[in-house]
Protein backbone atom coordinates (compact mmCIF):
# COMPACT_ATOMS: atom_id res chain seq x y z
CA UNK A 1 0.00 0.00 0.00
CA UNK A 2 2.87 2.99 0.75
CA UNK A 3 6.03 2.47 1.94
CA UNK A 4 5.99 5.29 4.92
CA UNK A 5 2.06 5.15 6.40
CA UNK A 6 2.54 6.19 10.29
CA UNK A 7 -0.96 6.09 11.59
CA UNK A 8 -4.44 5.15 10.90
CA UNK A 9 -6.24 8.94 11.29
CA UNK A 10 -9.78 7.75 10.80
CA UNK A 11 -11.70 4.20 10.90
CA UNK A 12 -14.61 2.44 8.75
CA UNK A 13 -17.83 3.93 10.16
CA UNK A 14 -16.71 7.04 11.40
CA UNK A 15 -18.74 9.88 11.25
CA UNK A 16 -21.99 9.12 12.73
CA UNK A 17 -20.97 5.56 10.49
CA UNK A 18 -20.64 7.59 7.10
CA UNK A 19 -17.05 7.05 6.87
CA UNK A 20 -16.89 4.34 4.35
CA UNK A 21 -13.55 3.34 4.25
CA UNK A 22 -10.41 3.69 6.42
CA UNK A 23 -7.35 6.35 6.20
CA UNK A 24 -3.93 5.91 6.66
CA UNK A 25 -1.73 8.95 7.13
CA UNK A 26 1.02 9.42 4.39
CA UNK A 27 3.30 12.30 3.41
CA UNK A 28 2.36 14.34 1.05
CA UNK A 29 4.00 12.09 -2.61
CA UNK A 30 4.47 9.16 -1.05
CA UNK A 31 3.96 6.45 -3.65
CA UNK A 32 1.07 3.69 -3.19
CA UNK A 33 2.09 0.51 -4.27
CA UNK A 34 -0.28 -2.55 -5.51
CA UNK A 35 0.36 -5.59 -2.79
CA UNK A 36 -2.00 -7.62 -5.50
CA UNK A 37 -2.03 -7.38 -9.30
CA UNK A 38 -5.15 -5.29 -9.94
CA UNK A 39 -7.18 -4.31 -13.14
CA UNK A 40 -7.92 -0.59 -13.07
CA UNK A 41 -12.01 -0.21 -13.65
CA UNK A 42 -12.03 4.00 -13.63
CA UNK A 43 -10.19 6.92 -12.15
CA UNK A 44 -12.08 10.33 -11.05
CA UNK A 45 -11.18 13.69 -9.58
CA UNK A 46 -14.33 15.14 -7.28
CA UNK A 47 -15.03 17.86 -4.96
CA UNK A 48 -15.07 15.29 -1.77
CA UNK A 49 -12.98 12.74 -3.33
CA UNK A 50 -10.19 14.82 -5.20
CA UNK A 51 -8.39 12.70 -7.69
CA UNK A 52 -8.71 8.49 -7.05
CA UNK A 53 -8.61 5.33 -8.84
CA UNK A 54 -10.81 2.05 -8.54
CA UNK A 55 -9.74 -1.46 -9.60
CA UNK A 56 -10.72 -4.73 -9.01
CA UNK A 57 -8.78 -8.38 -8.12
CA UNK A 58 -10.70 -11.78 -6.77
CA UNK A 59 -9.94 -14.16 -4.42
CA UNK A 60 -11.27 -17.20 -5.19
CA UNK A 61 -14.79 -16.44 -7.10
CA UNK A 62 -15.06 -13.32 -4.69
CA UNK A 63 -14.29 -10.03 -6.59
CA UNK A 64 -12.77 -7.62 -4.70
CA UNK A 65 -12.87 -3.50 -5.83
CA UNK A 66 -10.96 -1.30 -4.18
CA UNK A 67 -11.42 2.28 -4.19
CA UNK A 68 -8.68 4.86 -3.00
CA UNK A 69 -8.81 8.73 -2.88
CA UNK A 70 -7.42 11.91 -2.25
CA UNK A 71 -4.48 11.60 -4.14
CA UNK A 72 -1.84 14.36 -5.56
CA UNK A 73 -1.88 12.77 -8.95
CA UNK A 74 -3.05 8.87 -10.65
CA UNK A 75 -0.41 7.37 -11.84
CA UNK A 76 -2.76 4.68 -13.53
CA UNK A 77 -5.58 4.64 -16.21
CA UNK A 78 -8.56 2.70 -16.93
CA UNK A 79 -8.11 -0.93 -18.04
CA UNK A 80 -4.74 -1.06 -17.15
CA UNK A 81 -3.52 -3.88 -15.04
CA UNK A 82 -0.91 -3.44 -11.90
CA UNK A 83 1.44 -5.76 -10.95
CA UNK A 84 2.60 -6.78 -7.55
CA UNK A 85 4.75 -3.87 -6.82
CA UNK A 86 3.18 -1.28 -9.27
CA UNK A 87 2.78 2.42 -8.45
CA UNK A 88 -0.64 3.09 -8.25
CA UNK A 89 -0.79 6.58 -7.04
CA UNK A 90 1.36 9.38 -5.46
CA UNK A 91 -0.65 9.85 -1.75
CA UNK A 92 -2.01 14.04 -1.91
CA UNK A 93 -4.47 16.07 -0.02
CA UNK A 94 -6.88 16.20 -2.62
CA UNK A 95 -11.14 17.01 -2.48
CA UNK A 96 -12.72 17.58 1.29
CA UNK A 97 -9.21 16.66 3.20
CA UNK A 98 -7.60 17.79 6.48
CA UNK A 99 -4.36 16.39 5.80
CA UNK A 100 -2.21 13.91 3.06
CA UNK A 101 -3.38 10.76 3.48
CA UNK A 102 -4.56 7.62 1.48
CA UNK A 103 -8.13 6.39 1.92
CA UNK A 104 -8.95 3.01 1.17
CA UNK A 105 -12.52 1.39 0.42
CA UNK A 106 -13.26 -2.20 -0.12
CA UNK A 107 -16.22 -4.15 -1.75
CA UNK A 108 -16.35 -7.23 -1.85
CA UNK A 109 -19.59 -9.07 -4.32
CA UNK A 110 -20.51 -5.14 -4.41
CA UNK A 111 -20.89 -5.07 -0.39
CA UNK A 112 -19.14 -2.68 1.14
CA UNK A 113 -17.10 -4.35 4.09
CA UNK A 114 -14.96 -2.94 6.33
CA UNK A 115 -11.28 -2.45 5.43
CA UNK A 116 -10.39 -4.45 8.31
CA UNK A 117 -12.41 -7.38 7.80
CA UNK A 118 -10.64 -7.58 3.63
CA UNK A 119 -7.04 -7.17 6.06
CA UNK A 120 -7.83 -10.89 7.94
CA UNK A 121 -7.67 -8.78 11.22
CA UNK A 122 -4.18 -8.96 10.34
CA UNK A 123 -1.98 -5.02 11.65
CA UNK A 124 -2.41 -3.02 8.76
CA UNK A 125 1.33 -2.47 9.04
CA UNK A 126 1.84 -6.03 7.78
CA UNK A 127 0.94 -4.68 4.41
CA UNK A 128 2.42 -1.69 4.02
CA UNK A 129 5.94 -2.25 2.04
CA UNK A 130 9.29 -1.95 3.67
CA UNK A 131 10.63 1.44 5.00
CA UNK A 132 7.67 2.39 7.35
CA UNK A 133 8.01 3.30 10.56
CA UNK A 134 6.50 -0.03 13.26
CA UNK A 135 6.67 2.24 16.30
CA UNK A 136 4.06 4.61 15.25
CA UNK A 137 1.82 2.63 12.88
CA UNK A 138 -1.27 1.63 14.88
CA UNK A 139 -1.96 -1.33 13.09
CA UNK A 140 -4.90 -3.44 14.29
CA UNK A 141 -7.38 -1.86 17.25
Amino acid sequence: LLRNSHLVTDEFGSRGGNHAGIDLAAEEGAEQFADVEIKIIDVENSNSGGHGWTGEFHVGDQRVVVRSLHHQKIIVRPGQVIPVGGVLALCGNTGRSTGPHMHLEFYINGDLVNPRDVLGGRPLFEYIRPGFNKATTMGNQ
